[in-house]
């Protein structure tokens, strides 16, 4: 009997704590994630649970919300204003952040002293607190002095609390959970009141003590309903058990009374007396029960459905007000019960939804529906451990929602097939609205890191092969003017001059990869013109058609000779033996902010489209096309820097240029180039001046000694006097000494304070008027701005050949002379 009485005393307290769990539960359904309701609304819906009557031991319902430092006095305000004219946050200090208790019913007795407390400034509650919102689950302080007491019969408390998230917020990890904090739902307990009449007429029996976290000391007892014995008496009969209380141990410690002791002593004969009696009535009732047969069986079947029915719908309405629609199924007819508050979720009235399954099927989103009647489906077969679905429902707005649905079976066959169902359905559609906006800015993010990793990738490549382009050019010029040397010293040997022909066109392939490399890397100068696409397409459409063959179809639909080529020999040659070539040109407006063109500024655009039916591009293979010397070609059939020289072209325009590709469909490119509202430029032909030479004075500045020697050997050729610099410095000092020099031939980027441009700066102050012609192999932005070469600075590329040099500088040199 002892046993008996102690598990059920336990059992008692674990469901009632369950129970009263659940009643703070529904308050933080009732509030839906608005912290912040109308007192009365908040005292109607306390007022309805009758707490008093149903749920001894609960001092109320508390709302504790949050305020931040800043907002305290206008919070304090605004609660003043709604009736509570001496309300203040307790108690009073300087914190980073408060907790007031704003609402609280029953408003009126000892609870009249909790509003506006702070608990989060309590140690024993903080912990709670934050367990609760971190966990998202309720928690259990530990023992505290309730805020209502006031010193007239105190009792041990203790509080329990739930988190309030803000509405739609996700709460999935610690973080979110965190960050979307609104404030907690509490509910205060005095213990006696809480314990009281919890083990019935015969509580005298046995002492009952509850004791916090374990802790058997005075300190930690919550509750005992007997003094401990004076003569410290050992009980005959002890138990004890620790009980999770919303995550917070209880130890439960039960002892015999010495009356209970007594009573068990000296019952025994009348135990078995009654025992005896009661086995007896127990055998004449079954023979009475089998008597009666069929009719009392039914009669029973009938009660015991009816009983479930009506407990069923008090649960079901209950639910009402934690904001869930709810439904009852029965499996063998298809009807379907619905709650007010489901119908209302999408928006329908009573008898727009008949009480069937088909009604709710019907709403089903068409992309969702198998999914969810196979979930169903196999929850009934027992290879679920549960229901739980997501899905979309159209509303009678003719939009969409998305509901979760939960639900559980109620009623089996003797044969364990299911006959009832009960669930929920929960409005979830601002939680997937918030994780397809986290999905879509993830998804932002990782294409924007994919793109600067690309981009870095090429800037790296980019300033390689920049500065590889100097030192290349260079060696180039001295190739170049050494060859062109020794034609003059073999003039007879035929042998000997195809020889050196052979060794020009090397250094001229040589130039070409240069030259392709620094428009990749975006440092080649470049001198913008406006022209007309259209006729320059309409003009190489001779050179495609022979370029790409019969087989293949060209198609040039119109409202850049060499990229556009380039490109076209692609195309080709994924084409394999037919296909279809597109080029189509059209004018483009980029609005700022474009999602598909984030490296464009807004504005204007000339769009290129090349289109081929070839047999296009993996994703891995699109990574790389821009990269140079990146090819899928076979050796010899490609240099793999056709797409990565009209990427640097594209790009040091001010344009850009995209991939589209599918295996076995095809490829298309687009190129965007700054459009112009001016006139076509007018292609000037050149003078007629034949290469010829001069007389002049020309000071050669060049660091490389090789270079400059070639250099001043042409110019010697061409009749010029040549006065040799290694420096800026030492070109100043011959510019300050006075000797005649006519122009100065310079490098732009040589090492020292006084560079190219630093030097044409200077020597335009010693000597006004002097012409400069500069000379690179890759010029470092020296001259360039964005990219584009001042018209007015002129400049001839590295390697340059003699007669190239002589015209350049005729071009500088009559107008000076026509000026003196």
């Amino acid at each position: 009997e002892f046993d008996f009485r102690a598990r059920e005393t336990i059992e008692r307290i674990g469901q009632r704590m369950a129970t009263y769990e659940q009643v703070a539960r529904g308050a933080k359904g009732f509030l839906l994630g608005d912290i912040d309701p109308s007192h009365d609304e908040f005292r109607f819906y306390v007022e309805s649970l009758r707490l008093s009557d149903h749920y001894p031991g609960i001092q109320g319902l508390a709302i504790s919300r949050i305020v931040q430092s800043p907002d305290k006095d206008r919070h304090i305000v605004a609660l003043r204003k709604r009736g509570f004219p001496a309300y203040t946050i307790r108690p009073a200090g300087q914190r980073d952040i408060y907790t007031a208790i704003t609402h609280i019913e029953p408003f009126s007795g000892l609870n009249l002293r909790a509003i506006g407390f702070d608990m989060l400034n309590e140690p024993i509650r903080q912990t709670a607190m934050l367990r609760a919102r971190d966990t998202g689950q309720a928690a259990m302080s530990g023992k505290v002095k309730l805020i209502q007491e006031n010193g007239q019969a105190e009792q041990a408390g203790v509080v329990m609390y739930l988190p309030v998230y803000k509405r739609g917020m996700p709460v999935n990890t610690l973080e979110q959970r965190q960050q979307a904090i609104l404030g907690w739902v509490g509910a205060p307990f005095r213990m006696n009141d809480l314990m009281r009449g919890l083990q019935g007429e015969r509580s005298a029996d046995l002492h009952l003590a509850i004791y916090d976290n374990g802790d058997m000391s005075d300190q930690a007892r919550l509750y005992a309903n007997h003094p401990a014995p004076k003569d410290g008496a050992t009980p005959l009969f002890s138990a004890s058990r620790e009980i999770d209380i919303a995550g917070r141990p209880w130890l439960i410690a039960i002892h015999s009374t010495p009356g209970f002791e007594a009573r068990i002593t000296a019952e025994n004969s009348r135990f078995i007396a009654i025992a005896g009696i009661a086995t007896s009535i127990l055998l004449a009732l079954l023979v009475w029960v089998l008597a009666t047969g069929r009719r009392r069986a039914l009669a029973l079947a009938m009660d015991m459905t009816r009983e479930l029915r009506a407990s069923e719908f008090r649960w079901k309405y209950a639910l009402e007000g934690a904001g869930d629609g709810v439904w009852d199924s029965d499996l063998r007819t298809g009807e379907v019960v619905f709650s007010r508050r489901w119908r209302e979720m999408l928006g329908y009235r009573q008898e727009e939804i008949p009480n069937h399954r088909s009604s709710w099927e019907k709403l089903l989103h068409p992309d969702d529906k198998e999914k969810v009647m196979q979930n169903l489906a196999a929850y009934l077969r027992g290879k679920s451990p549960a229901y739980s679905a997501e899905f979309r429902m159209r509303c009678k707005d003719g939009g969409w929602r998305w509901i979760l649905a939960r639900g559980t079976v109620v009623l089996r066959d003797e044969k364990g097939m299911p006959l009832r169902m009960i669930g929920t359905h929960s409005d979830i559609s601002q939680r997937k609205e918030a994780e397809q906006r986290e999905a879509e800015r993830v998804r932002s993010l990782e294409e924007t890191r994919t793109a600067l990793h690309h981009a870095q990738k090429l800037e790296a490549v980019g300033k390689l092969t920049g500065g590889v382009a100097h030192d290349f050019n260079n060696v180039l010029q001295i190739i170049a003017s050494n060859l062109h040397l020794l034609q003059r010293y073999l003039t007879g040997d035929a042998q000997a001059n195809k020889r050196l022909e052979s060794a020009m066109g090397a250094v001229e392939r040589g130039a070409k990869l240069s030259t392709q490399l620094l428009t990749f890397a975006r440092r080649q100068p470049l001198q913008p013109v406006v022209i007309d696409l259209r006729a320059l397409i309409d003009n190489m459409n001779d050179l495609l058609r022979q370029a790409m063959g019969a087989a293949i179809d060209i198609a040039v639909v119109a409202d850049m000779s060499n990229v556009v080529l380039n490109l076209a020999l692609n195309s080709r040659d994924a084409m394999k033996e037919a296909g279809r070539l597109t080029i189509r040109m059209c004018n483009k407006v980029i609005a700022e902010g474009d999602a598909l063109l984030p490296d464009l500024d807004k504005g204007e655009y000339v769009l290129i489209e090349i289109s081929d039916t070839g047999s296009g591009m993996p994703p891995d293979v699109i990574e790389h096309a821009f990269e140079p010397f990146y090819t899928t070609k076979r050796q010899g059939e490609g240099t793999g820097l056709g797409l990565s020289t009209a990427y640097g072209f594209a790009k040091q325009s001010g344009g850009h240029i995209r991939i589209e590709s599918e295996v076995g469909v095809g490829t298309t490119l687009r190129i965007y180039l700054p459009r112009s509202l001016e006139s076509e430029t007018v292609k000037t032909e050149d003078a007629g001046v034949a290469a010829d030479g001069g007389s002049e004075a020309i000071l050669v500045v060049e660091d490389d000694p090789e270079v400059r020697l070639a250099a001043v050997e042409m110019l010697s050729e061409l009749g010029y006097r040549a006065v040799e610099a290694g420096s800026g410095d030492e070109a100043l000092d011959v510019l300050r000494g006075g000797s005649p020099v006519d122009l100065i031939f310079t490098d732009v980027v040589m090492p020292g304070s006084v560079r190219g441009t630093k030097l044409a700066e200077k020597a335009h102050q010693i000597r006004p008027g002097v012409p400069i012609l500069f000379t690179s192999g890759y010029t470092q932005n020296e001259i360039m701005k964005n990219g584009m070469l001042d018209p007015d600075v002129p400049l001839i590329g590295k390697p340059y050949k003699k007669e190239q040099l002589a015209h350049k500088l005729r071009e500088l040199l009559p107008a000076r002379q026509a000026a003196s």
